[in-house]
């Protein structure tokens, strides 16, 4: 009809019945800055684990750059991914705190568990970042990581292609496909690299080797078998790159099933050493060919990446390790398959459980050289017990099928590991959490941290202190220690201990004298023959905080501890500027001894010649340690006495008659 918009009729019946989704094509404006905006995305559940457990990696893309880091995760709980997320913004206030970089926007898919939660958002208004989750469903909205992510498993699944190597390899090819992208130039960039655009420099590109090559690593002289006329090299398969630098590679050493970091290598990037048995490896790679052409990434939350996903290339049966020479035929081609047996081999079976606790992943960030390291330690693999023949070089190309044989000791869990599974265990943790993220799924151990807080809070320990740093002041981290006190009786007690990380002082800028003394052993157990011998009462105390007395020589300007946004929802994007010697200060124990010496002379005691952490007076010797004390007399009312003059300058724990001093029970 003439005149009327048909379009602009309100019908709710043909909205019901026609709405479609409307993607507008629309010029996205970069960011100005490094770090101004960031993409993330989380990618698993991998159907194969990694060597150190690892089933999940996300991703942190810079939008100014399209840099992007990876982190492996054995879950995604809402604990270790935000643990990640601080990992990777500590890792560029370290870096980029000269240039003013910090994240300022965060965005991704919104992701139910490890981003949609209410640990994550409260970390990001902490921190002053601006939070864009994307609407559910909406994929698309959170493009670039998604878009990232398919670049990065691409790469990583041509390099398992081409190396031969097995599934559980795909987090060093994920790792190195990162590493290869940030040397890459891209359209996007014009031309230009990310690592070149984050650091203004254009990266090295002349150590980078073929994945899953041939690599022959120097045998250092003390491990050589035979000094004058051993081997001086072992045959290892090339992983991946190191850091900053560019003379260290992550090599798989085939003998001792781990991942180590060598300097002195040979590369033959003619051969790969495959580890799929002889006759499949043809078959499987086809196979997986085809399988391949069929994947598509899955529009849920995460991407659930199945086996084909990546390529695997191992296929029921024991793996053995096969020499493929192509150097006639090209890399990864049928023809290059003409394979010659070699090196003779055993691999034990390894019990999964072993494994896993002997695997310490530091799936984190290795620094600014655009990869993340899947395990800074040597890690171990579990893989069936295979004998490897020496097959002699033949015109034709023929593959000998290796002999199979299992070992017959007998293996046992560990008593460490056996304790966290065995039924009827105790409800509460069995082990000392090694990092706030394990202790924070426990009552007892978040009872601890906001006792330890209440008290450092009492004491004044810092001022909390708007951001603004100048170049030449230094934010120190911080960490919580967990320790589980048994006393004499068996009776346990959860202390949670805030310690700054005093290991990035600098000595001659941050602090000067350090040296505090403590009581030697030989003088306790003189006390102790001498009140056994004489009849006298040795009572114990013990001074709670004690390094939150004294007051610090300095100024340190301290990160929030971690949990600050349950701790104390009002602290917002602040520092803190301390004011008292927290535990892990370079200079707290000497405040702390200072501070204690003038109280004692100020009760009277008279500091000992022999032993500067024995005070005498008037029928009582007094034994310092730290912040444990004894105090011996034959009159136990002068050990009371001493007690209440204690009481009128710190808060200290009356712990009685000694029963139990540096750990050791005296009977």
């Amino acid at each position: 009809m003439q005149g009327h918009d048909m379009f602009s009729v309100n019908c709710s019946v043909c909205v019901n019945t026609k709405q479609q989704r409307r993607f507008e094509r629309r010029q996205v404006k970069r960011a100005s800055e490094p770090f101004e905006l960031v993409h993330s995305d989380l990618c698993g559940p991998i159907s194969v684990s990694s060597h150190g457990g690892a089933k999940y990696f996300i991703v942190y893309v810079d939008d100014y750059s399209r840099h992007t880091w990876v982190f492996f995760l054995p879950d995604k709980s809402s604990t270790t991914v935000t643990s990640r997320f601080q990992e990777f913004t500590s890792w560029i206030w370290t870096n980029f705190h000269h240039l003013k970089y910090k994240i300022r926007r965060f965005r991704c898919d919104n992701g139910k568990g490890e981003y949609n939660n209410s640990l994550f958002p409260g970390i990001l208004r902490a921190t002053g970042i601006q939070y864009e989750p994307a609407p559910p469903y909406t994929q698309h909205k959170n493009g670039v990581s998604e878009r990232m992510i398919r670049t990065i498993t691409t790469k990583a699944r041509a390099l398992l292609l081409d190396s031969r190597l097995p599934a559980e390899f795909r987090a060093e090819a994920v790792q190195t496909a990162a590493y290869l992208h940030a040397c890459s130039p891209s359209q996007s960039n014009k031309g230009k690299t990310p690592f070149e655009i984050i650091y203004n420099e254009k990266p090295e590109v002349h150590h980078l080797r073929r994945f899953g090559c041939l690599a022959y690593k120097l045998v250092p002289m003390p491990q050589r078998g035979e000094k004058k006329f051993g081997r001086r090299s072992q045959e290892c398969i090339m992983l991946g790159y190191v850091h900053q630098t560019t003379k260290i590679w992550r090599l798989w050493n085939q003998s001792t099933k781990q991942v180590i970091q060598v300097s002195d290598v040979k590369f033959d990037e003619d051969k790969l050493v495959s580890l799929v048995a002889g006759t499949d490896v043809l078959r499987t790679v086809l196979q997986e060919n085809e399988t391949m052409n069929t994947v598509w990434f899955d529009d849920d939350d995460d991407e659930a990446l199945d086996s084909a996903s990546f390529g695997d290339v191992v296929e029921n049966g024991s793996p053995g390790i096969e020499l493929l020479d192509n150097g006639v035929a090209g890399r990864g081609t049928p023809g290059s398959l003409g394979s010659r047996m070699i090196l003779e081999r055993e691999v034990e079976v390894v019990d999964q459980g072993s494994v896993q606790e002997a695997s310490t992943e530091l799936e984190g960030l290795h620094s600014s050289n655009h990869q993340v390291s899947e395990s800074t330690k040597a890690v171990p693999i579990s893989q069936p017990k295979t004998s490897i023949a020496v097959e002699p070089r033949s015109t034709q190309d023929k593959v000998t099928t290796p002999v199979l044989r299992r070992s017959l000791r007998k293996r046992h869990v560990q008593a460490k590991i056996a304790a966290m599974v065995t039924p009827g265990a105790s409800a509460g943790p069995v082990l000392d959490p090694s990092c706030y993220e394990e202790a924070v799924e426990f009552k007892c151990w978040q009872d601890a941290m906001r006792e330890e807080f209440a008290s450092l809070i009492k004491h004044g320990t810092w001022i909390p202190q708007e951001y603004h740093v100048t170049a030449s002041q230094k934010i120190i981290g911080c960490k919580w220690v967990y320790r589980t006190k048994i006393d004499a009786d068996g009776k346990k007690r959860y202390k949670a201990r805030l310690v700054i990380k005093g290991y990035k002082q600098v000595n001659g800028i941050d602090y000067e004298e350090t040296v505090a003394p403590v009581a030697r052993l030989s003088t306790l157990r003189m006390l102790l023959a001498l009140a056994v011998s004489r009849d006298w009462h040795v009572h114990q105390m013990d001074v709670v905080t004690a390094f939150l007395y004294p007051k610090i020589d300095g100024v340190v300007l301290m990160e929030p501890p971690p949990g600050i946004e349950w701790l104390d929802s009002c602290f917002g994007n602040r520092i803190c500027l301390l004011q008292k010697a927290l535990y892990g200060l370079k200079q707290a124990p000497r405040l702390w001894f200072q501070e204690i010496d003038g109280t004692l002379k100020q009760m009277g005691f008279i500091q000992s010649l022999a032993d500067s952490n024995v005070y005498t007076s008037d029928k009582v010797i007094l034994i310092l340690y730290v912040d444990d004390i004894l105090i011996a007399s034959p009159d136990i009312g002068l050990v009371e006495s001493t007690k209440k003059q204690l009481y009128n300058y710190y808060q200290m724990k009356d712990l009685g008659p000694v029963r139990q001093f540096l750990s050791q029970i005296l009977t």
